[in-house]
């Protein structure tokens, strides 16, 4: 279950544009090789789609099976999919699956080179809104670095294979990786001349998801210091 983990700190830098900010985070240094290197081990251990569908075929066709010929074709359109029968669908899911996750390695392992070789470089965009993101490349933006800002707050978070859950970073990951991120996100937020690092997540409790005006105050009032 996804719980991401990200970073708060105060922004010093209010009267920054967009540029200037690209600017700021252009600026730090990222080592994308450690950063990949660190997804790559995590990716290692990830079960495969395989034996998720091969241990739980039976609940899989028994949720199929539960719905109506209108549901379960309409599903298939959603998806997609061509006319699969019921008792082929988690066969095909599996194929499937197995198809993009060999297409999504190449490219990870085909990116990962070129960030060895020097060829690419990691660089930040503005994504919308208040966010800016660095997809190492050329990948997914959650899958890279993402900063935001919220009135005088600015939030980091790094790849989802990392941060979507607060434990894969605390206990999945070596120290030395831990180390680093820890080590980047601080300098993040002393380019915004921020005073202090606050790790939180998702579950916390704190409005930051829901209340616009959240800022410094609301975060210390709300946080457990």
């Amino acid at each position: 279950m996804a719980v991401w983990l990200y970073a708060y700190g105060r922004n010093g830098c209010l009267d920054q544009t967009p540029t200037e900010i690209l600017k700021t985070l252009n600026n730090i240094e990222v080592d994308a090789v450690q950063i990949l290197e660190c997804v790559s081990e995590l990716r290692k251990n990830k079960p495969s789609i395989q034996k998720h569908y091969t241990e739980n075929r039976k609940q899989i066709e028994k949720g199929f099976y539960a719905k109506t010929d209108e549901e379960y074709s309409a599903y298939l359109k959603s998806v997609k999919f061509p006319a699969v029968s019921r008792d082929s669908i988690v066969d095909y899911l599996i194929e499937d699956g197995l198809k993009r996750e060999a297409k999504e390695e190449e490219h990870f392992q085909r990116t990962y080179k070129q960030f060895k070789e020097g060829v690419i470089q990691a660089v930040w965009k503005k994504g919308d809104s208040n966010t800016y993101f660095n997809r190492l490349h050329a990948f997914r933006s959650h899958d890279g670095l993402r900063v935001w800002f919220l009135n005088d707050l600015i939030g980091v978070s790094g790849p989802f294979q990392i941060f979507s859950y607060y434990g894969t970073f605390i206990k999945g990951i070596q120290t030395e990786r831990r180390a680093y991120f820890h080590s980047l996100f601080k300098r993040i937020m002393s380019a915004f001349k921020s005073e202090f690092i606050l790790y939180t997540h998702e579950w916390a409790g704190l409005e930051d998801e829901v209340d616009q005006e959240f800022n410094l105050k609301k975060l210390k009032s709300q946080s457990n210091w």
